[in-house]
């Protein structure tokens, strides 16, 4: 484990552009300087209060990295199975794409990322996930959107062993859609009113579930039933 490194993406970045990488890397640091998440939004990431920590898979195919939203789905999957495993009493849900919740706030994030290596011609996905484990207090910006897990019983470094664990699993098997019944299951979004952000266009309508591909399948006031291989959603409406 790092001390402390400006992000784990970066970190994981700089060991690929060194040369080819044969089998996974992992990168887990106490605390992250400038750690980042989708759109480079910063992860709030105070030392001895989270997990921060960076896997690269190698030897990806284009038709693999193509289908990127079974694989961050499922990197969901794995995520909140490694959670349910140390804290089975509670209730964690998946926000897509790649969000962990916890009584309606987020507890975390995955962030998954496609790097082509020159020297093997093949990508590998380099993969973050940050948890928020004991913090203390967080920024006032992310007070009313953020929560955090205060079982301090845990061991962080086992809880990552068991995220790596399951991981593994995914990696071997995502492409099946095998880990989509458990998303759905876990589906925060499921029923619900939101408003999605895609480029620059703005998208309302009802979440109707998520389909054979890991897109987010939602119906205007329409009628008409869209399916999202990508965007934002930035609002959910109470009914």
């Amino acid at each position: 484990m790092k001390s402390r490194v400006t992000s784990t993406q970066d970190y994981a970045k700089q060991v690929l552009e060194k040369g080819s990488l044969e089998k996974e890397l992992l990168v887990v640091a106490n605390q992250q300087s400038t750690g980042y998440g989708k759109l480079g939004r910063a992860f709030y990431s105070p030392a001895n209060a989270g997990i921060y920590m960076t896997i690269v898979l190698p030897h990806k195919t284009p038709r693999e990295i193509q289908q990127s939203g079974l694989f961050t789905t499922g990197v969901g999957v794995a995520v909140l199975n490694a959670l349910q495993e140390f804290y089975p009493a509670l209730p964690f849900q998946l926000k897509w794409v790649n969000d962990i919740y916890l009584f309606g706030r987020k507890i975390g994030g995955i962030l998954c990322e496609s790097v082509y290596q020159m020297q093997e011609h093949s990508y590998c996905y380099v993969t973050g996930i940050g948890l928020n484990i004991n913090v203390k207090q967080f920024p006032s910006s992310l007070k009313n959107i953020a929560e955090t897990i205060t079982d301090r019983g845990v061991d962080r470094n086992k809880l990552t062993a068991e995220i790596v664990k399951q991981l593994i699993e995914v990696n071997a098997n995502y492409q099946s859609g095998k880990f989509l019944a458990q998303y759905r299951q876990h589906n925060y979004l499921d029923q619900q009113m939101v408003k999605v952000m895609r480029e620059k266009t703005e998208i309302v309508g009802r979440v109707c579930g998520i389909d054979s591909q890991a897109r987010l399948v939602i119906e205007d006031k329409h009628g008409k039933k869209m399916a999202l291989t990508s965007g934002e959603v930035t609002k959910v409406y109470c009914d």
